[in-house]
C-alpha cells in the first residue's frame, strides 16, 4: 500500500501580532493603528479582538490592506476611538475550508517562538456547516505534531497568538490516505 500527502495548510515564518494597550481606532477608514501592526500584520491577516472600550469593535477583523508599518485598514466597520483604545489584539493566519473527503488522516509539525493556539475546524461544507473545532497548544520553542483522524469533509487550519509579543510561526498539516 502507498501512501499519499497532500499539503493542507504551511506557515513559513508566519508572523502573528499581538498588542494590548495604545490601539488607535477610526472609523473614517476602518484602521488600526499601533506600532508595528503593519508590518506583522500583511492583507488577510486575521486579527480577533477583545475587551475593546468600544464593544463594537470587539470580533474579527480582516486586514484588507497595509496603510503603514504602524497601520492596517480593515475590511469591517470600525468604530472610532477618541483616545488610545485598551483592546486585546491577537493575530490570526487566514485559512478557508478545503476538502478532505478522500483522506483518512491529517498530520503535520507547528513551530512557534511563541505561544500560540492551532485551530482545527471541522465542518459538514465549505461556508463552516455545523463546525467543531479541536485546539493544540504550541508551547514557544517546542514544535507539536497534529495527528487527528478525519472527522468531516472539511477542514480550516488557523494559528493563532497566545497573550504574547509578536510570534514567528513555521510547520505544515498534510492530508494522508492509504492508497
Amino acid at each position: 500500500m502507498a501512501q499519499e500527502l497532500v499539503k493542507i495548510c504551511d506557515w513559513t515564518a508566519d508572523t502573528l501580532f499581538y498588542a494590548t494597550s495604545n490601539i488607535v481606532v477610526a472609523a473614517a477608514d476602518d484602521s488600526i493603528a499601533i506600532a508595528g501592526i503593519g508590518t506583522a500584520s500583511p492583507a488577510g491577516t486575521r486579527l480577533v479582538c477583545a475587551s475593546s472600550e468600544d464593544a463594537a469593535n470587539d470580533g474579527t477583523h480582516v486586514v484588507a490592506s497595509v496603510a503603514t508599518a504602524d497601520k492596517i485598514l480593515t475590511s469591517s466597520a470600525l468604530t472610532g476611538n477618541a483616545d488610545d483604545d485598551s483592546m486585546v489584539i491577537r493575530g490570526e493566519s487566514p485559512g478557508s475550508f478545503v476538502y478532505v473527503g478522500y483522506y483518512s488522516r491529517l498530520v503535520g509539525v507547528v513551530n512557534s517562538d511563541k505561544d500560540v493556539s492551532v485551530y482545527v475546524v471541522w465542518a459538514n461544507d465549505s461556508s463552516g456547516t455545523a463546525s467543531v473545532s479541536v485546539t493544540t497548544a504550541v508551547t514557544g520553542g517546542t514544535p507539536a505534531s497534529i495527528a487527528t483522524e478525519i472527522l468531516a469533509p472539511y477542514v480550516r487550519i488557523r494559528a493563532r497568538n497566545n497573550d504574547t509579543a509578536t510570534a514567528t510561526v513555521t510547520g505544515s498539516v498534510w492530508a494522508k490516505s492509504i492508497t
